[in-house]
């Protein structure tokens, strides 16, 4: 077997995104720092606390940084590198404004609230219709059924306020222990040092 590493001339060609370690900053560079904008883009360490700015307009961070937790499919991308862990996983500490946080805050209790008295409608709905299936006269099936489709409508409804009234960053990659992420406003992006460019990390 030979130990020549080369691949021959016909092999198509590895992706930058498969190959090596690609960090946006360089470790030990005279960059520095955790958290870093390219373009409207937020490129920050996995576990990293973001500026006590609020991320959703720029504005005095009130009380202590939420978590945010998000996560990467990178399983539609062709690499040449196989992995069992194609589905990652990571967090950051950001911080809201006191209405921003209010807001983020009551999607969340007003959301979780909804879907479970949505659940909680549907196997109401479920039980009263089996108890009239079984009677003689199955007079109550209907409304069993009316209250199965409305718990189920509830719980989507639910799962849409929680959704857009809860959104903060989305996160569009990680790779090699960096997340880089979008949705934040303008006036915390300024607050951020741009990435450097290679020549300025050396």
């Amino acid at each position: 077997m030979s130990d020549d590493a080369t691949p021959p001339a016909d092999a198509p060609p590895l992706l930058p995104y498969a190959s090596g370690v690609h960090y946006p900053v360089e470790p030990g560079s005279a960059a520095g720092g955790e958290v870093f904008r390219e373009g409207s883009t937020i490129i920050c360490l996995n576990g990293t606390t973001l500026p006590a700015r609020c991320i959703l307009c720029g504005g005095e961070g009130a009380g202590a940084p939420i978590r945010l937790t998000v996560t990467w499919d990178s399983s539609f991308r062709l690499t040449r590198v196989s992995t069992l862990e194609l589905r990652q996983k990571a967090f950051v500490h950001a911080f809201l404004c006191a209405r921003h946080r209010l807001i983020w805050s009551r999607a969340r209790l007003f959301g979780g609230l909804g879907a479970l008295a949505g659940i909680a409608f549907m196997g109401a709905g479920m039980a009263l219709g089996v108890l009239s299936e079984s009677s003689n006269i199955p007079v109550y099936t209907p409304h069993g059924i009316a209250l199965t489709i409305a718990g189920f409508a509830t719980v989507i409804v639910s799962m849409f306020f929680f959704t857009l009234r809860s959104r903060t960053l989305a996160c569009r990659r990680i790779q090699e222990g960096y997340l880089y992420m979008e949705g934040a406003a303008e006036a915390f992006l300024e607050s951020l040092p741009e990435l450097p460019r290679k020549e300025e990390q050396e």
